[in-house]
């Protein structure tokens, strides 16, 4: 005896369709219409914050300017403060920004990090708004 298989081949609109969207998805994929966040770790530093901030001030001082500090390490009578902000936009550039703030017998005895021109360049946001 013969038995038929019940095999039905795709149709020509089938193809078409699989064909269609596998070229959507290779389409999507290859130009990154997906969304990606921001991310945005570490400590906020605005500039303004960091210009406020003076040799002579008191850790309370230098809190209120410029909040809780990431890092805190004491070492005997030298207290330091680090201030880390990492931020990696959605088309993948990264600034990364590090203040530290040096306390000696109580008070700021040195201030490191974004004191340049370079600094303050490289600490601008990576992107831009939008224009019209």
């Amino acid at each position: 005896m013969y038995y038929r298989t019940s095999f039905n081949r795709p149709t020509c609109t089938t193809m078409i369709r699989l064909v269609a969207l596998a070229g959507v998805l290779a389409f999507t994929t290859g130009c990154n219409l997906v969304y990606k966040l921001p991310v945005n770790q570490g400590n906020v530093i605005e500039q303004e914050q960091v210009d406020q901030v003076e040799v002579g001030m008191t850790p309370e001082q230098v809190e209120f300017l410029m909040g809780s500090a990431l890092v805190k390490s004491e070492l005997r009578e030298t207290v330091r403060w680090d201030y880390v902000s990492y931020y990696l936009s959605p088309r993948d550039k990264e600034l990364r920004r590090n203040i530290t703030i040096v306390f000696e017998n109580g008070v700021v005895s040195e201030i490191i990090g974004a004191s340049n021109e370079t600094d303050r360049e490289q600490s601008q946001p990576v992107d831009p708004p939008p224009t019209r």
